[in-house]
């Protein structure tokens, strides 16, 4: 389950009461893989892990994770600058330039998101932007399947096709400032 690399006491993290409280371990060339009934649900790899063993919780810098599809094949890819894992529950907290790409395509940008384990789900309630073909969603707060197939954003909703290529475009705003958009 895991790729090891080396045990260290870089990076303290604060702790109670503000002081620092280093990690247990760190792992170098991290990997972690989840799965679901026997299938592979997702994979994590990290450039770094630190495991902090009572706390429930790992961080990791560098992160990418594999999400897969039904027959095992990869269906999108979440990369980000640092990240943090629900040891017990596995999900996991993705911050910092966070991209999530399928395989046809469909690209989610944001600086937080979150995967729910449990639910199978991504969510975000940052400010978001998802392009699919010439169609730019942009707003805040977002569900999704990892596949971005079922994407609701939830507040102050713009949506902007691009035209033709001679440089025309539609947007569209939505007037209620609840309203979601599913695209």
């Amino acid at each position: 389950m895991l790729a090891a690399g080396g045990c260290g006491s870089q990076g303290d993290t604060p702790g109670p009461g503000g002081a620092t409280k280093s990690p247990d371990q760190e792992i170098l060339d991290f990997s972690s893989t989840e799965t679901f009934q026997g299938s592979k649900s997702w994979t994590l790899f990290a450039d770094k892990a630190e495991v902090f063993d009572g706390k429930g919780y790992s961080k990791v810098e560098g992160v990418k994770v594999e999400f897969y599809g039904p027959e095992g094949e990869v269906s999108s890819v979440l990369t980000s600058l640092k990240g943090r894992v629900d040891d017990e529950r596995k999900n996991l907290q993705a911050y910092g330039r966070v991209v999530l790409r399928t395989t046809d395509g469909v690209v989610l940008e944001t600086e937080t998101l979150h995967w729910d384990n449990i639910r199978g789900v991504v969510w975000s309630n940052d400010f978001v932007t998802v392009t699919r073909g010439t169609e730019v969603l942009t707003g805040y707060g977002l569900e999704s399947d990892p596949n971005l197939t079922d994407v609701r954003v939830k507040s102050r909703v713009k949506i902007k096709m691009e035209g033709d290529g001679n440089g025309d475009s539609v947007e569209d705003s939505t007037k209620a400032p609840g309203a979601a958009r599913r695209m």
